[in-house]
């Protein structure tokens, strides 16, 4: 039975996750990520929860916990100025901070550097600090892919899923390379149905401009293949605040832009696609 089968539509339907990345990263991620679940523009969200303004976003889902909400496990601060750390003591995973006392900025470094007890370990405790601060959450992920740099690590990713009930997003379509990473056991489970894979939005919009940035994501729309497709956004405000964290911000408010305006919401009603959560999919799995 296919994914979409099992959430209860036709085997042909096309359905979405409209799904923002980073949310509790800072300030502007977390209102804009706000605005774009209230009205409708997004329908999940997962959270980073070392970043300093991860108490911010937990205290919006505690009143709002209607929210489609996953944890993004995190294990790089990627930024050039502002950094976070592990949520565990560092003397608890010492391979997964650099010599600054922060996470590392890139996922080769995390993955070599750390152990993958290290990372499963810190991966846990955030899962725990989310639950912690009243967040109820709906899957797991993984920021910058660390959790699928070793068979280890995606051994221990999907170990969590299982541990605390929570659909991991497996992002097909599954290749060879992927079954070689993921190993025979989880590979075996994927080829099954036992896993949910989500398909990935094909391709991706560079444009930083919101014009053509909305033409390539509408294109996505208009191109998009029966089964559950996420397209994954990254959500800002036009601040200061965003502007010192990275280079270029812009790309972020236009992708608020893109899924908020009209246009791009009467296309997804005009192509039948239905929009749906990892909450969906982890009571059909789960």
């Amino acid at each position: 039975m296919s994914i979409v089968e099992r959430l209860g539509y036709a085997a042909g339907t096309r359905a979405l996750i409209v799904h923002a990345d980073d949310s509790g990263m800072c300030h502007g991620a977390n209102v804009a990520t706000r605005d774009a679940l209230n009205s409708g523009a997004v329908s999940s969200t997962a959270v980073m929860v070392p970043c300093p303004w991860f108490p911010e976003f937990a205290a919006m889902c505690r009143e709002r916990p209607e929210w489609d909400v996953g944890v993004h496990l995190t294990h790089t601060a990627e930024w050039v100025h502002y950094r976070w750390g592990p949520v565990l003591p560092a003397s608890e995973v010492p391979g997964l901070v650099d010599g600054e006392g922060y996470l590392w900025r890139d996922t080769r470094s995390a993955a070599e550097r750390a152990t993958p007890d290290e990372i499963e370990r810190e991966s846990r405790a955030q899962i725990d600090r989310a639950i912690e601060f009243g967040i109820r959450p709906t899957h797991i992920d993984t920021h910058m892919g660390v959790m699928g740099q070793s068979l280890a690590l995606a051994e221990a990713y999907h170990r969590l899923g299982e541990e605390y009930g929570l659909p991991v997003t497996v992002r097909g379509p599954i290749t060879d390379a992927i079954r070689a990473r993921v190993g025979p056991a989880i590979a075996g489970r994927i080829d099954s149905g036992d896993v949910p894979t989500v398909l990935r939005a094909s391709g991706g919009v560079d444009a930083v401009e919101l014009a053509p940035r909305m033409r390539g994501y509408q294109d996505m729309l208009r191109a998009l293949e029966p089964g559950v497709t996420q397209i994954t956004l990254h959500l800002g405000t036009d601040s200061e605040e965003m502007d010192a964290v990275m280079p270029v911000h812009i790309d972020r408010v236009n992708d608020f832009r893109t899924f908020s305006d009209a246009t791009t919401r009467a296309l997804i009603e005009e192509r039948d696609i239905r929009l749906v959560q990892w909450r969906d999919i982890g009571a059909a799995y789960c």
